[in-house]
This record gives structure tokens, sequence and C-alpha cells, in this order.
């Protein structure tokens, strides 16, 4: 897939925090050829948003810039160790961006601030 859409390279970062609560977060950013092939990675990642963090739900209008989206995954109680995960995506001309954040204490508005962040920092 990342072939056929133009991938020419990425980056990845992985943050973690114990101190307000257990939470994660995977920071990527990937160079496509063009716009197209950007848009084309997000397709296909938003169809398979259920293999990355499971069940979840799209939540409108959340995202920084042109073609995105983003995730929720809900815990659904069989399972203690189980926690609420977020995955956000989009891209600015022929760069994607994603993040996925995760933990007990994990709320919209802090992956939002997440997302801006990332945004801004590329």
């Amino acid at each position: 897939m990342l072939e056929d859409a133009g991938y020419v390279a990425g980056t990845e970062r992985n943050f973690s925090e114990l101190a307000h609560g257990r939470r994660r977060v995977t920071a990527r950013v990937l160079a496509f050829e063009s716009a197209e092939g950007a848009e084309r990675y997000i397709d296909w990642l938003e169809g398979r948003v259920s293999e990355l963090i499971g069940d979840a739900e799209a939540i409108s209008g959340a995202t920084t810039s042109d073609g995105g989206a983003l995730f929720v995954h809900e815990p659904s109680g069989c399972c203690h160790f189980e926690t609420r995960l977020f995955l956000g995506a989009w891209r600015r001309d022929a760069t994607v961006f994603t993040l996925k954040v995760g933990g007990q204490t994990v709320r919209r508005g802090l992956v939002l601030r997440y997302l801006s962040m990332l945004d801004a920092a590329v």
C-alpha cells in the first residue's frame, strides 16, 4: 500500500507519562510523493481503524488540517486493563500526520491539544 501511494519517508516518536495517570502517545509523520498519495494513505487507514485501535467511533470536525479524521475506542468493561484510545490522521499537502493516544485519563480535550501541537511543530 505504501509503495502504491508513493511513500517516501517517515518518522515515529513515542512518549509515555505516569504522573497524571498512565498515558502513551505515538506520533508519526509520513512523506509521500504527492497530496493524492497522502490522501490515499489516509483513506486506507480510515478503513482499518478497528484493526488498529479496536471498535471505534469517528469524532467529526476534530482534526487540524485538510483530509483528516479522529476516532475513539472506548473500553468495553470486559478487561480492567483496557483503556480509551484515540487515533487521529490528517495531512498537509503530501505529508501525513498520525497520532495515537491512549490511557486511563486521556480525554478528547487533551487529544485535540496534542493534535494542534503536532500540527504546529512540523
